[in-house]
C-alpha cells in the first residue's frame, strides 16, 4: 500500500514538472501571397508577408504541379504546369517553426495582369481586356481606374474578390 501511494504521488510530481518546463514555439504565419494566383503554363514571382517568416525555407502547394523555388528573402518564383485546371490551391510556407496556415493561390486559364504602377487618375487608367484577371491593391482614400473597349450589347461582368 505504502508503494503505490508513493508511486502515484512520483508520477504526479513529473507530470508537474514536466508541465513548468513546457515550452512553445512562435508559429509561422502566413498573411498575404501577392499576387495571388497565376495562369497556367507560367511562372510568376511572388512576394509572401506574415510573422516569424524570417527564416522561410520553402513555399508548398495543395498541388504537384505547382512548384516554388526561393529568390530572395520572402520572395518565390512559382511555376504553374500547363496541366494544372483552373481552381484555388493551398499556399503555404515552410521553416525552423514549421509549416504556415494555408493562403489561397489561384489558376486560371485567363490573361493575367498585375498592377505596375499606380493607376490613381484616368490617364494612368489600368487596360483590362474582356476576360483577364487583375491582381492588385488599393490605397485607402485613393481611386482606381481601369478602361477595357466594349462593343455594342456586349456583355461583360466584373467580379471583384478580396482576401
Amino acid at each position: 500500500m505504502r508503494i503505490a501511494v508513493r508511486s502515484i504521488f512520483v508520477a504526479a510530481a513529473g507530470l508537474f514538472g514536466a508541465s513548468l518546463f513546457a515550452v512553445e514555439l512562435p508559429a509561422i504565419q502566413l498573411t498575404t501571397v501577392f499576387p495571388p494566383g497565376a495562369k497556367a503554363g507560367s511562372e510568376v514571382e511572388v512576394g509572401i508577408t506574415g510573422a516569424e517568416i524570417e527564416e522561410t525555407a520553402a513555399m508548398r502547394f495543395s498541388h504537384p504541379g505547382i512548384t516554388a523555388k526561393m529568390k530572395a528573402a520572402n520572395r518565390f518564383v512559382v511555376t504553374i504546369a500547363p496541366d494544372v485546371p483552373p481552381g484555388i490551391y493551398d499556399a503555404r510556407i515552410t521553416g525552423l517553426s514549421g509549416i504556415s496556415n494555408p493562403r489561397a493561390f489561384v489558376v486560371s486559364d485567363q490573361t493575367e495582369i498585375v498592377k505596375a504602377k499606380a493607376n490613381n487618375s484616368p490617364a494612368d487608367a489600368v487596360e483590362l481586356p474582356p476576360g483577364a484577371v487583375f491582381s492588385g491593391s488599393t490605397t485607402a482614400a485613393a481611386n482606381d481606374y481601369f478602361k477595357f473597349t466594349a462593343k455594342k450589347d456586349q456583355r461583360l461582368l466584373v467580379e471583384c474578390l478580396g482576401p
